[in-house]
């Protein structure tokens, strides 16, 4: 599997999308032993002898399955390989216990749960969030599922861990498609339990199609990003701790203003709403791949999340992959090295 991008800068420790379908040609899902759930699919690095961490976020033999893959350096031209069709083999461990996910992702939140109360995080840290109000699964995310918020009291609460108390710096990333915008329509916060008393830091939509986050002091906004309704964009911001925060959507830089920091224990985490839900600026549409990080990606990192899900979201069951992961597929998959 090659890493085919148009950003040539080498990435570590980098969790990657590998897509695997039927419009690849040569890939069938009946070369698979447990052509069910892919549990003898393995990932190796370039020496074919490493295994390589992954976990399945969707599984799809009619379609595309979507497969995140932790690499330790990935650059342009770099491959890796997949092998499957390896019988007596049963699913890894890292597959469902979050080492797939580096230490410096404090929690990645799919939000692609079809039932239930709970919006379960990726990472070891396993920060579950809890349905608030009555949010609902999405008829389709960005990555893969997503929730939809009604604006009216919609939000999933992710509790006070302490792995998420994050001093600087800090990156806070979510894919979204509002349904309407207003002023500080919240993606995600860390606030005093939605009171209003005090904040730690968020990340809001304004009706201009801005960015606009809150430092415990003062309101910081990007430029108009050209953030519209009914459209999936990729946000983020960066705060590294050198006196600034960096606004991203779609993976261009939208502004940097001043930035001052202020950070709480005692406040909870939330997807979806902060102050006071009903008070307005709840967000109303649907969010995707919440992310935390304890680091400052850099920019082309940034770049790197938006490509990852715009090659996915934009791709048909007709058209190649033309950008992320595409596969050169070796079949040798019986002489893979481990079980």
């Amino acid at each position: 599997i090659s890493y085919i991008a148009t950003i040539d800068e080498t990435f570590s420790d980098f969790t990657a999308l590998v897509m695997l379908g039927t419009n690849i040609p040569g890939f069938s899902y009946t070369q698979f032993v447990s052509r069910v759930d892919g549990a003898d699919l393995r990932f190796a690095s370039p020496d074919k002898l490493t295994p390589l961490n992954y976990q399945i976020e969707k599984w799809d033999t009619n379609g595309t399955s979507l497969v995140w893959v932790r690499i330790p350096t990935l650059s342009q031209g770099r491959s890796i390989y997949g092998y499957w069709g390896k019988s007596g083999v049963s699913a890894l461990p890292c597959t469902t216990n979050g080492t797939t996910w580096s230490s410096s992702h404090r929690s990645v939140w799919h939000l692609k749960e079809n039932s239930g109360t709970e919006y379960y995080d990726s990472t070891t840290n396993r920060n579950t969030g809890t349905k608030g109000g009555g949010t609902t699964p999405a008829s389709g995310g960005a990555i893969n599922g997503a929730q939809t918020f009604d604006g009216s009291g919609d939000y999933v609460d992710c509790g006070t861990p302490a792995n998420l108390d994050i001093p600087l710096p800090r990156t806070v990333s979510a894919w979204i498609k509002p349904s309407s915008l207003i002023n500080y329509g919240c993606v995600a916060a860390k606030d005093s339990q939605r009171s209003g008393a005090s904040y730690s830091y968020m990340m809001c939509c304004n009706n201009d199609g801005s960015l606009i986050a809150y430092d415990g002091a003062t309101w910081r906004q990007s430029a108009n990003a050209g953030i519209s309704a009914g459209n999936w964009y990729h946000v983020a911001y960066v705060t590294p701790g050198d006196g600034y925060i960096y606004f991203y959507v779609n993976g261009n830089p939208v502004g940097s203003p001043a930035w001052t920091h202020n950070d709480n224990p005692a406040h909870n985490v939330y997807v979806g709403s902060w102050y006071s839900p009903g008070t307005g600026y709840d967000f109303n549409g649907s969010i995707d791949d919440v992310r935390v990080y304890n680091r400052a990606l850099s920019a082309t990192e940034v770049s790197q999340l938006y490509n990852l899900g715009a090659s996915k979201y934009n791709a048909t069951p007709t058209q190649p992959f033309t950008s992320g992961l595409v596969g050169h597929w070796t079949f040798d998959g019986k002489d893979s090295p481990w079980t």
